[in-house]
């Protein structure tokens, strides 16, 4: 009888217990500018463009991009300048730029979007701008479109996007304006730390598993 209410009251408690250690994090949708390239830099080139943080923090998981290569490529690199600074002025400034990741890029031709692999994900935080460079491997090239005004601002509930210049050599100065990068950033909202200990309601709940089994114990030996 015993074995049979601690089959019975263990799976609850797996349950219980295992939903109490999900971060709190959501995953969002990405946001995507555009994909009609008229315009386009050299192999191992670089775009940047000004990202703000809403409410609250995003961590950037990966990218699309567009490129006329096809293939797979190592070395995709991702810059951000310190929190509260702009990639507009800086584009020449080497040391304004922190490499946050690298990544692989598996490009897919000209107007479709490329997937690019991150090694680790990127936590950028609420309510904070950050100056954005993405720079390609040395196989391959960013295609992009001239900024006119009306395409350089994107934004969702979660973030805004305003563009941009290029180069064909990062940070060295010389960049070209406006030009509006092509691609989508996945993320997700909110900073994704599990807790240490399971939550207050769980325990209670565990607790209230363990009194039962306690009393199941004790009826038997009334019985």
């Amino acid at each position: 009888m015993k074995t049979q209410r601690l089959r019975q009251v263990l799976p609850m408690l797996a349950v219980v217990l295992g939903l109490s250690w999900l971060p709190a994090v959501s995953q969002a949708s990405p946001i995507t500018t555009l994909f009609g390239a008229n315009n386009g830099g050299s192999e191992g080139g670089a775009v940047y463009f000004d990202l703000t943080v809403g409410a609250n923090a995003i961590t950037i998981t990966g990218l699309d991009t567009n490129t006329e290569e096809n293939g797979v490529f190592n070395g995709f690199e991702f810059y951000t300048t310190s929190a509260g600074s702009s990639a507009f002025g800086n584009e020449g400034n080497a040391g304004a730029w922190t490499l946050q990741t690298t990544g692989t890029l598996n490009a897919n031709g000209l107007d479709n979007a490329s997937p690019v692999n991150l090694m680790s994900s990127v936590l950028l935080s609420a309510g904070t701008t950050y100056g954005i460079a993405l720079v390609m491997p040395g196989q391959a090239g960013h295609d992009y479109t001239n900024g006119t005004g009306g395409n350089q601002n994107y934004s969702n509930a979660d973030l805004s996007l305003a563009f941009g210049s290029a180069d064909n050599f990062p940070f060295t100065g010389g960049a070209f304006n406006p030009r509006v990068w092509n691609g989508s950033i996945y993320y997700t909202v909110g900073k994704e730390v599990p807790p240490q200990v399971p939550a207050p309601g769980a325990l209670a709940l565990l607790g209230l598993g363990l009194a039962g089994l306690g009393f199941a114990r004790r009826r038997k030996k009334t019985v």
